[in-house]
């Protein structure tokens, strides 16, 4: 190396990688290089090597940037091909990161017989406090059709997915949690290369709250979800309330002495539960499809 400025240097015989071994598995080797310390790194000619092994495949230069955190940019896709969805690019998108504690990374999957999916996927995190994800996937699917009365299968479903959690330590007595999982019914069903998805026909749901007072009185709120795809029949029972005192004894007095009379062993505690009613649903699986109650526990009709 030689040092040309307090941020530039000159090197020769590099080797740029990510593998963070003393000898690394892979790696791009060049002869010579420019740094620019804290901005990117600037080659000639160079070639990668795995194991050592030198790969006859060279660039004429090559640029690395050298900058620390995350960073907004495309996201490069994969070439697949399938049997009914045709030739098409996966994972083709842009991920931006909006400030500190918020990105969302934009996806989506093009085929050639028309078929597309869009998937947007926030994050957000405040460390020691809470961080979460939310999903939501739009499948707009059109697929080789095995009878012979449509050239092609059409199908518009979508999937929502929300993971919540609180770090312990921000409100002491306090935890909140949810893990919602939505879908239209035959969601998984058009999902390629993914046979435990395409076999899947269970979804659940749980949010939930819970404080504590004193480490004696304990409250909790939740409410629940399940979806049977095969079935159609999506139940919601919420809200899902208990509480519970610990057990007091008003007529025992604050030293013992002789035999404890049978009124001071009187004690009186709480423990309470009011759970919702579930309501009953038959989904369709299309995306512009009706909620229509069945019968059974009490109903309520979507539009």
């Amino acid at each position: 190396m030689k040092k040309i400025t307090p941020d530039e240097y000159f090197g020769y015989r590099g080797v740029f990688t990510t593998c963070n071994l003393d000898t690394p598995h892979f790696a791009f080797r060049t002869k010579k290089m420019k740094i620019i310390n804290k901005k990117f790194a600037i080659t000639g000619p160079i070639h990668p090597e795995f194991e050592g092994v030198p790969i006859p495949v060279y660039l004429p230069f090559g640029i690395f940037p050298l900058i620390n955190g995350r960073h907004s940019g495309l996201l490069p896709p994969q070439f697949t091909a399938n049997d009914q969805a045709g030739l098409g690019l996966e994972g083709l998108g842009y991920y931006q990161v909006l400030n500190e504690y918020f990105d969302v990374t934009l996806r989506t999957n093009i085929y050639s017989y028309g078929g597309y999916n869009l998937y947007v996927t926030p994050t957000y995190r405040v460390r020691y406090r809470y961080s979460g994800q939310l999903n939501f996937a739009l499948q707009n699917t059109r697929l080789l059709s095995d009878v012979g009365k449509d050239a092609y299968t059409k199908s518009r479903t979508f999937s929502f997915n929300w993971s919540h959690t609180v770090d312990t330590k921000a409100h002491p007595g306090q935890t909140f949690s949810a893990n919602v999982n939505i879908a239209s019914t035959k969601y998984n069903q058009y999902l390629l290369n993914n046979p435990t998805a395409n076999y899947t026909n269970q979804l659940s749901s749980s949010i939930a709250y819970s404080k504590t007072w004193d480490g004696k009185y304990n409250l909790t709120v939740g409410a629940n979800h399940s979806q049977n795809n095969q079935s159609r029949i999506v139940t919601v029972s919420l809200p899902n309330l208990t509480f519970s005192a610990p057990t007091i004894y008003p007529f025992q007095p604050k030293e013992f002495a002789g035999t404890p009379k049978w009124y001071e062993k009187f004690g009186v505690g709480l423990s309470s539960t009011v759970s919702g009613e579930p309501i009953f649903m038959t989904a369709c699986s299309a995306l512009s499809g009706s909620w229509i109650p069945s019968s059974g526990g009490r109903s309520t009709a979507f539009r």
